[in-house]
Formats: C-alpha cells, structure tokens, sequence
C-alpha cells in the first residue's frame, strides 16, 4: 500500500509503525502481545525515525500510538482490561478496511495542524494575540468558514495543539491558576524566546501581554465610549428568565464612525445581540444594542463580543487607523439568588502558608494524676513501637529509595509462574518529576513483591511512614484561641466537626491545652454533638477563668498501629506463612480432611441461592486451611447473611468439640452489630459475647444486643471480662481493633475459627491482628474472609504509603493470587475454584439499569438482578425521567469547582442548586413515587461539597436527607442516590488522577457510589470533564443509550467524529499541571513528594472521618 497517513498524528505513525515493524513479522506480532514489550519496539522505532530526520516536535508516546492508534482507530488489534493484546488476523479482507479506516485518520489533529501551519506557524504577531483563548477561538471560526471545514471544535483544537507541543506543558499551580483563571493559552515559540526566557517568565510575560492588550481592548478610545455589560443582578441570572440589558454606544468624538459588532462567539453561547450589528454612529449620538440571554440550566456563561470601528468615509478617513473595544462576559445562572448566596465562597481562597511548626506550644505538658477507677489498661504490655529514628529524620526520598531496594532485593519466583520484578528504582515513583517524564513510567504494584522475607520489614516501615503523616494532618485540626468553660468539676471545649469524626475525640482520649503559654493535657470523659468534656489537671483550677480562651491540639491513639507492629512481630512464618501467602490446591498440595461434612446440610436460613450454598460448604469444609477462604461478595449480593449463615453452622457442627472457638470480626461497630444482632435470636447470651471497647457510648448500642456485651453498669463503661469468664464463650464478637487488642489480655492460642466481615475496609497488618496471635497454634485454624475488593480499601494518607501499597488489604491481595484467581472453562461455579472462595452473584439490590455498568466494569458480567420487581421498579415510571423505564439520569452542567478562604478542598456551587432541584422533585414536586427525606442519598467526593450542600438542604427544611462521602456510604444503599461529581474543570483532573481523590481516576470510589442505588441513580456533573475517564465515559454513553441524559448538549464520543483521547492523554494534554513543580501543589499547599511532610491531599480535600478505636 503507497498511501500513507500524515506523520504529525500519533494515528499515521500507528499506521507506519505497523506497516514497518508488524505487518510482515508474524513472531515480532506475537511477541508484542506483551504490551511492555510492544511499547519498547515502539520506542526503538521512533528513535530510528528521529535519528533518520524525521521531525517529531510533538512528542509521539508510545501510550498514545498503542492506545489511540493500533487499538482504537485502526482496529488492528484488541485488548480485554489488563490481559494481553490480541491482534487481528492479518487478510486482504483487512487490506481493504485500512483503506477505508485511513481516509479518516487524525481528523482533529490534522485540522488543527494546517490552521496552525496556515495562520500562526509564520505569523507570530497574530500567534502572540491568539494567546488570549477568545481571540484564538474566533480566529479558528473564521478559518474554518473560510475553508469549508465543519469538523473540529475549539476545544479540541486546543487539546491537538496542547497534544502536539504548540503549547507549553508543566505549569505550576501558581501559573495554571492564573492561566486557567484568565483563560490564557502560552505558546512554546513566541517573540520572548529571543531574550532566552524560561517557562516560568514566558509564561509571566504572556499573562502579563493577555492583560495589558484585554485591559487596552477593554478601554474605551478614540473619543468612543460602551457600557460595561452587567446581565442581570452582578451578571447573576435566574434561570428561565430573560435578562437584558441595552449596551450603550456614545461617539463623544466628533468624528462619524461605523461599527460592526462582531457577536458570533456568544451566540453561540445563548448570549444575543439584538438590532442592528453594522451601523453608523454621528459625532454627538449614541446607539443602544440590545443583549439578551436566557438560560435553560444552571451554568457558567463566558464569552467575548467585539466591537469594530472605522472612519466613515467621508470624515477623515485617514487621520484614525481601524480600531477594536471589547467586552467579556461573564454570566452565572442560579435557580434562586438566595440559595446561591448561601453556597457561594465565603471569601477568596488564598492559599495557606507552610505550617509553622507549634510543637513547642503543646510539650511536656501537667498531666492527670491516675484516678482509682476502672482500669482500663492492658494485662500484657503492648510494646509502644516507636517510628525509628533513621525514618522519622531521614529524608523521604532516602526513605523511600530503601524501601524500594528491599522490595526488589526480596523478588523471587511464586506458583511456579515466574512475576515480573522490574520494580525499577526510586524514579518509578514521581519526586518532583513532570508529567511528560512520569507517564512513560508503568506503575509498580509493589504488593505482589511480598514475600516472606520482605514481609515483616515492608509493612513495618509503611505502618511508620503512615503514621508519620497522621501526626502532621492531626495537627490540621489545631484550635487557636477558643474559649473553654466549666463544667461542673470538669471543663467543656466546642470542636468543629466532631459529630463526623474530623477530628476523632473518644473516651479516654489525651487533649493538649496552652494557656497563656501554660502547658496542660486533659483526659476526655464524654462528647456530645459538638463538645469534648475533659478532665484537667487539679492546678489548672487555680488560675482558671471560665471562657478563657485556650490553644488546642488533638491527637489521635496509637494503638491500632502498635497492634498492628504486635502482629507482624508475632507472626510465625513457618507454620503461618499460608494466612498471607496460601498456595493453590493441586497433585502437590491436596486438600486437607473437611472440618465438617457439608452434605445434607439442613440450612437455618431456608433462602440461600446456590452461591450462598456453595460458600456456606466451602467455609464448613476449609479442605485448604489455614489459606482464609474468601467470600467475594459485589454490592447488594447478601455476603454478610453468607457470612452469618456460615457462622451459625459452624456453630452447630462444632458442638461436641469442647476446644472449639469462633472469633468474629468487622471493622466498624455498625458492621459488628448487623452480624451480632442477626446472631441473636439462635445464640445464647451464655454462647457469645459482643466485646465493646472502652470508648464506645452505651447509648448507641443496639438495645436488642445489650445483654451480650460486656457492659458494666457500676462503671457506666464497657470493661474487658476476667479472662476465665471470656474464655467461656463459643463466640467473642469484636471490632477488628479490638480483636487486635485480645493477646494483650490473655487470648491467645485460642480461637479455631475467624470470620472477618468487610475485610476489605482494613489495611493487612489490621486484619493479622486478629488472626496470628488469638488463633490456635497446634491446630490449623479455618479462616473465613468476605468482602468486595473492587470497593474501597482502608483511608490511607500516605502518598508514599499509598505507593508501596498500603492501602491493599489483605483480601485484595489475596485475590490476585493463584488460588483465588478467575479460570474460564472449568467446572468450578462461577469460574471459580470454590475450595478456595465463592463469588456472589444474585443481586438484590438495584433495578437492571443501574447495575448493568458495574456489573459490566467491575463484575465480568456474573451479576444476576434478583432484587425484588416492585422495589427495583419503584421510579421507572416517575415523570421527571428522561426516558421512562430507565431510572438512571446523567444530569450535564457546565458549572464552575471553587475554592474558599483557607481551604483547599474543592466544592461547585452550581451543582448544590441541581441537588436542591432534584432533592424538590423527589420529595415535593411530583404525583408518582413520592418519597421520604430519609429515602434520598447524596454523595460528593469532597468535604466542603457536603457541607455547601448540608447547608443547603437544612434551609429548605431537609434535615433527614444524608449527605456525605462515598466512605460513608460504602455498606449502606438508599433507593434514590445523587452524585455531585464536583469537578468542572478539566485542567484539574491530573491532581486527583495523582492523588486518588475526587471520583476522577478512581475506579473503586466510583464503583461504590453508582452501586448504592436500589431504584433510581440521578449523577450531575460536566460531561466535558468527566469523559475522559473511562468509566465515567462508559457511565455517560450508558445513560446516552438509555435515553437517560439531560442538560447541557452533549455528544457521545462515540458518535462524534473528532475523539478525545483516553485519561492519560487528557491529563498530560489538557490539564497543564507540573504537581511537583516549585513544591507547590494544586491544593494551595506544598506538596509531599520532597524532603519534607505537609497535610495529606487526602485530608485536605476530602477530609475523611478519623477512625476511633472501635
């Protein structure tokens, strides 16, 4: 084939590439059905082709050839999520589709390059103007009339030239607020290259040259003068009304002037121009145009119009050159001006300064003498390991190079199939590294190095470099000047936030106070909504004035860390190396004698399906023990009943078996309770305890377990039994740190059976506590594990933690391993081999639509609807759907994500009015499928996004709708759910892609939010920003298909013909941001991949809850 396709698109180098390399080499194609191996055949070949002349200014990545060109466009080849790429069969039949596919390669980008060849490549006065995105858009509409082109908008214009290294890349946060702000773009060859500028004073140079020529196009010249637009109330407009305003044009020269108002653009946006366009005004007169805008939805409206003048002919025509004034518009359209005035920012957001470090102010503080109370310490110590001092001084770069080391020093073969362990060196995570080197960069997954040598050393030091973060962020919560009062014998303190955990005050807990630089630490006896009740020491009375105005500091307990350090040192690896590392049953390692006999089990609960069944036999039977069984339980599917069953049968089967024990485990009270009250009723009080830690409030105890706890009601306090007393108990029912917590009273070699609900909420060393030390050590224990690890994990805060997988449980590792792994074509049910785990796959749940995506992502299409029809249907029919029949909605809004005051998170004012619309619908404004406020979820990835619409919902009158993070969803479903995505901007979208926060990039976090909903799932967010994730995009084409989208217009990338590139494309084209740069960061705050530790993304932006000791 001659033809070939324009070498300055990532499609024609695919095309040449394959051509040159693949084509005729049937073993090189093989080969390359490893995609490392395929990307480094690119990369030689591109280097053959520069090192040949050719000119590759853009930049051609591997990633983008792969993904955007042999796979999408060409068709070549195919690749199923993270298996090997599957090429076609090569055919004339083939031949022919190339030639078909080739006449459409790189639509975009080769539009994009001869505008820019055509108009800017030798016109570098009019490039310069173009910086002002205005100008560029207009001038790109004028060119595309002139040739006849119909395709390419501006935006994607943009991303193509950002794309192919017209414009610079890796600004820092300051610039890219100041860009993005002022919608500025900065070419990489402009007239400032001659005096040998940097990035950063290109950049400053060109802001400075947008500013300048808008302000001198915005000034009023030449004897002409034009009203300021201001559309509605301070350019606010209420939706569905029509604003105007009558711009006046004055001569105040005495010259004739003819005008052209040029108004394209913001027609374009709603924003129109009524009467004359071309007019001549008289020396002396004024002409009014009329601009009128009425707005359909909730959004942010920006646009330019120009105002053209000339000398009229017959006034001295030579004596003023042609001339423009401008005016940008800006218009916000809210659904109701006194709404908005509550959502909106406070103030401006100004970043806050590098902390200062106060420690001084909180040191060596008076203690509380011990009181002869309850004791409510541990019989055996627990050790208090200290985070070595090499680790608390040493730099995190040093640290983290060390870490790596012992990772790869540790790689050996496993299973007999041999892992790949280029973990690479300390690069392989991005210190201070820009985006253009990190991409290249495959991401590590540093848990499948564990082994049994590494393991202790690996965790140990991550539960260390995690701490080391918690102390920096508690420090976050720091009170200044706040005023403290009595309280009968004791003394009161108001803490923002307590209700939800931000910060975590318990019971027990240690309070710093500095009183005029008087150093004292309470002890707290009680919380309430928002007060803390502590103990001071007795010489704080003394010169105590009630409301006296104090500093505080918070802390947050140790213990789960220590007894996490406790349980890798206890860990005997050469009896429990199974727990974290089982082998797969087979001709080598057969299957032990089943516990119990499964057959002719006569079930408690008589409505198991056969998954539940089959689990149900696997944990009775734990013919592999001690390797845990697992029980995969997807949303909605009834893994805690599994769970439950399970444990109640294993009770009756061990009832003549004077030495058998069940331990049962969640990580939250709330968990603990569901399975504990679902015991109660089969279980005697004398059989089983529900063990509550000391902090817990007896009054939010369920009042139908109360009688199983350990409860004293002469200490008003949950106190730990006699040893002789707990040993008594066929059941002891704990959280899994309290559980942790049992060796340290006695329990060990103790337990022959483990339950662990949720198992995937924790961190591994979490979950170990409550399986090394407390199970028996001369029998093989049968350890049960359920959860879904394509939910969330435990709250890292971590960046460096998060890199070298901390934030991977225990069941989520175990799952990718041999035994647990998915095989098609064998006789196991449901792919699986269930003498290792059991996936459940009746969903009882939500309505067909809501779960046919994640079920198709997440779930490899097993999930079966079985969720009951008049539930399930519930909304099909509600007459505010889109479509009836399909009760999933993406509502499209182009709004603006802001910031306030001192506060990095992120909220959007524009979608918290949508909620509020929606939130009126459900409850008010409809005949069919009225609902209850307590029926009604709303989900948002970022603190101040809940709070904004907390606040929102209080003053319409809806208290009883919750509102809060996905976290604080996970477990729980609601028949309606609301998702505020939050993010508008596209440019951000890398900060959350490196930071996992937000929704963005996050395929966990958006796989619990879309799957809380039983009967109708309403999202609201910009699909220009959400789109280029693939699963965002997968949810936008879904509801597209199914009739359900509404908003703002929006074309399907599958139906348009220019394609935005996937995610990693998106960031590294559109998003400009260099996170790393100058330590700064796009939260306002430095960031941690340096030397140094500031507050964690994670808890400056999403602000989750501080886990108690449960």
């Amino acid at each position: 084939m001659k033809f070939r396709a324009s070498a300055t698109s990532d499609e024609g180098l695919a095309l040449l590439f394959f051509d040159a390399r693949l084509r005729y080499d049937p073993e090189l194609r093989e080969h390359c059905t490893d995609k490392p191996f395929l990307y480094q055949t690119i990369r030689e070949w591109l280097e053959e082709r520069r090192s040949s002349g050719w000119d590759m200014h853009w930049g051609p990545k591997p990633s983008s050839i792969f993904v955007k060109g042999l796979l999408r466009e060409l068709k070549l080849a195919r690749q199923k999520r993270g298996g090997p790429i599957v090429w076609r069969d090569w055919n004339h039949s083939l031949d022919q589709e190339l030639i078909r596919v080739k006449g459409g390669i790189s639509t975009v980008d080769s539009i994009a390059m001869k505008f820019y060849d055509s108009k800017l490549e030798d016109n570098p006065s009019l490039r310069l103007k173009c910086s002002d995105r205005h100008v560029l858009e207009e001038t790109f509409r004028n060119w595309k009339n002139e040739t006849q082109v119909t395709n390419c908008s501006p935006y994607h214009l943009v991303y193509s030239l950002r794309v192919r290294w017209k414009l610079i890349d890796s600004l820092t946060r300051q610039s890219r607020d100041a860009v993005l702000s002022e919608n500025v773009i900065v070419w990489k060859h402009t007239p400032f290259d001659a005096t040998g500028s940097d990035k950063e004073t290109k950049i400053a140079k060109t802001l400075d040259m947008i500013r300048n020529s808008r302000a001198d196009l915005e000034d009023n010249r030449n004897g002409i003068v034009i009203d300021q637009v201001a559309l509605g109330s301070d350019n606010i407009c209420t939706v569905g009304e029509t604003s105007t305003q009558d711009l006046v044009i004055r001569n105040e020269s005495d010259l004739q002037m003819a005008c052209h108002v040029k108004s394209s653009a913001a027609m374009k946006k709603g924003i129109m121009v009524e009467g004359e366009t071309s007019f001549v005004l008289r020396p002396g007169r004024n002409k009014s145009v009329t601009l009128s805008f009425r707005s359909r939805s909730i959004s942010v409206t920006k646009a330019l119009i120009v105002f053209d003048f000339t000398v009229d002919g017959n006034f001295g025509e030579d004596e003023i050159d042609p001339f423009s004034i401008a005016r940008y518009i800006s218009v916000r359209s809210v659904s109701d001006a006194s709404d908005y005035e509550l959502v909106k920012p406070i103030a401006p957001y100004v970043r806050q300064k590098p902390p200062v470090d106060t420690d001084w102010k909180f040191t060596n503080p008076v203690r509380v003498k011990p009181s002869g109370g309850a004791q409510t310490g541990f019989a055996i110590p627990l050790s208090r390991y200290p985070i070595p001092t090499n680790l608390r001084y040493g730099s995190m770069t040093d640290v983290a190079v060390d870490l790596d080391a012992v990772y790869r020093e540790g790689a050996t073969e496993y299973d007999g199939g041999p892992n790949d362990y280029s973990v690479g060196g300390p690069d392989d995570y991005p210190v201070n590294a820009e985006e253009g080197q990190v991409e290249e960069k495959r991401a590590v997954d540093y848990s499948t190095h564990l082994n049994a040598q590494n393991y202790r050393v690996c965790m140990s030091r991550l539960l260390w470099i995690e701490e080391q973060q918690m102390e920096v962020d508690i420090k976050s919560y720091d009170l200044e000047g706040v005023p403290l009062e009595r309280d009968g014998r004791h003394y009161k303190i108001t803490v923002p936030g307590l209700a939800e955990n931000r910060p975590s005050v318990l019971k027990g807990d240690k309070i710093n106070i500095n009183a005029d630089g008087a150093r004292f630490e309470g002890v707290v006896l009680r919380t309430t909504q928002e007060n803390a009740i502590m103990e001071l020491p007795r010489s704080f009375a003394r010169s105590f004035i009630n409301g006296q105005t104090v500093d505080v500091r918070f802390n947050f307990s140790r213990t789960n860390l220590r007894t996490s350090h406790q349980a890798l040192g206890s860990l005997k690896l050469e009896t429990q190396s199974e727990i974290i590392f089982p082998r797969r049953l087979d001709a080598n390692n057969l299957p032990l004698t089943p516990l119990s006999s499964s057959e002719g089990l006569n079930f408690i609960n008589r409505n198991l399906n056969p998954e539940q069944r089959t689990a149900v036999a696997g944990v009775l039977e734990s013919v592999a023990r001690p390797c845990p069984y697992l029980i995969f339980g997807p949303p909605g599917t009834g893994k805690t009943v599994t769970v439950v069953e399970s444990i109640l049968q294993t009770l009756k089967a061990t009832r003549y078996d004077q030495e058998a024990r069940i331990l049962v485990c969640a990580p939250s009270n709330t968990a603990t309770d569901v399975i504990v009250q679902r015991l109660v009723g089969h279980v005697q009080s004398t059989e089983m305890i529900r063990l509550m830690a000391y902090s817990r409030d007896s009054s939010t105890v369920p009042e139908d377990i109360m009688q199983y706890t350990n409860y004293d009601q002469e200490n008003d306090s949950f106190l730990v039994p006699d040893l002789n007393e707990l040993t008594g108990y066929r059941i002891v029912a704990a959280t899994i740190s309290t559980g942790s917590k049992l060796p340290n009273n006695g329990l060990v070699d103790h337990f022959t059976h483990v339950f662990v609900d949720e198992a995937g909420h924790q961190t591994e060393p979490e979950t170990l506590g409550c399986l090394i030390s407390v199970t028996k050590q001369d029998r093989l224990p049968s350890i049960t594990l359920a959860g879904d690890p394509k939910q969330l994990g435990p709250i890292i805060r971590s960046d460096l933690a998060k890199k070298f997988g901390l934030d991977k449980s225990l069941l989520e590792r175990l799952i990718q391993l041999a035994p647990y792994q998915r095989r098609d074509g064998i006789d196991f049910a449901s792919h699986y081999d269930t003498r290792h785990m059991t996936k459940l796959i009746h969903n009882y749940r939500s309505h067909e639509a809501i779960l046919e995506l994640p079920n198709e992502l997440f779930y490899d299409g097993d999930l079966i609807v079985a969720a009951d029809a008049m539930r399930r249907r519930r909304f099909s029919d509600w007459e505010h759907l889109p479509k009836r029949g399909f009760p999933v909605i993406f509502h499209g809004i182009e709004g603006e994500d802001m910031r306030e005051m001192h506060s990095p998170s992120w909220f959007n004012p524009d979608e918290v009015q949508q909620v509020l619309i929606y939130v009126n619908l459900l409850l008010k404004d409809t005949k069919k499928s009225k609902c209850k406020p307590e029926e009604v979820g709303i989900v948002a990835p970022y603190h101040r996004q809940v709070q904004k619409i907390r606040r929102l919902l209080d003053k319409h009158g809806y208290f009883d709708v919750k509102v809060g993070s996905v976290e604080e969803f996970q477990g729980s479903e609601r028949p309606v759910i609301i998702i505020s995505t939050v993010r508008s901007s596209v440019e951000h979208i890398s900060f959350d892609q490196k930071h996992k926060i937000g929704f963005l990039s996050n395929p966990k976090r958006f796989n619990v939010a879309i799957t809380r909903a039983q009967a109708l799932l309403i999202v609201i967010g910009n699909p220009y920003t959400l789109e280029g994730d693939p699963n965002w995009n997968s949810l936008i084409e879904h509801t597209i298909r199914g009739g359900g989208y509404t908003g703002v217009k929006f074309v399907s990338r599958a139906n348009r013909q220019e394609q935005s590139d996937d995610i990693e494309d998106v960031i590294d084209g559109l998003s400009s941001v260099d996170i790393c740069g100058g330590k700064e960061s796009d939260d306002g705050e430095a960031d941690d991949g340096g030397d140094f530790i500031v507050v964690s993304h994670v808890t400056a932006q999403e602000g989750p809850a501080w886990r108690g000791e449960d």
